[in-house]
């Protein structure tokens, strides 16, 4: 997903996203121009500004829904903190409260939820349910359904294989940095992918 996003470069190959391919100068930067959002594994240092509002973390990338020239709108970005965050189901729903003080799943929520101000076509998702509960699971899983239906790609890097099952489409086992396998979530069971985990091309070979 780093690669993607432009914050790791390749060794080799090339990279298409939307039949178009990705220049060996892209960055982060380049990512956001050409609608690629990255929701990182570690929200903590890198997905959220800590010791800063909610309002703060859902507005800070999107300046130009709130501002004017140079000018912040108050109103603008209170009306658009408070959207997005009865969009998300934020708890408590108090966009002036500090983003450290909301539970992992809120939390996570604020981070994805910053980014679907502008409906990007393209979101890479690095582990984002680990370290939250159950019922934070479920309604990340239904943000990332609705960004699926509204017709944006959403690539989700998983260790955690009954997630993979139960949310995917298409799900690509990954072995040594290589593809292993692309399998249906219909048709496949934990085991099964387990295997082609630990075996690789191997496995994919003998199926």
């Amino acid at each position: 997903l780093n690669i993607l996003y432009g914050i790791l470069k390749p060794d080799s190959g090339v990279i298409q996203i939307s039949g178009k391919n990705l220049h060996k100068g892209h960055s982060p930067k380049k990512a956001i121009r050409q609608s690629i959002a990255l929701i990182p594994e570690d929200r903590a240092l890198q997905g959220m500004i800590a010791n800063y509002s909610v309002k703060n973390n859902l507005t800070a990338i999107n300046m130009k829904q709130i501002s004017k020239r140079t000018l912040i709108s108050e109103k603008r970005e209170k009306t658009l903190a408070q959207k997005m965050n009865d969009k998300l189901s934020v708890v408590p729903n108090n966009i002036e409260y500090l983003i450290n003080d909301l539970s992992g799943g809120n939390q996570q929520k604020v981070v994805i939820g910053k980014w679907m101000v502008e409906n990007y076509q393209l979101y890479l998702l690095d582990e984002v349910t680990a370290g939250v509960d159950i019922g934070a699971k479920s309604e990340i899983y239904e943000i990332l359904g609705s960004l699926s239906k509204s017709g944006a790609g959403v690539l989700l890097a998983t260790g955690d294989i009954e997630e993979a099952i139960g949310i995917s489409d298409r799900i690509i086992v990954l072995f040594k940095g290589r593809i292993a396998k692309e399998v249906d979530p219909k048709n496949v069971t934990k085991d099964e992918i387990l295997a082609y985990i630990m075996g690789g091309e191997k496995v994919a070979k003998h199926t």
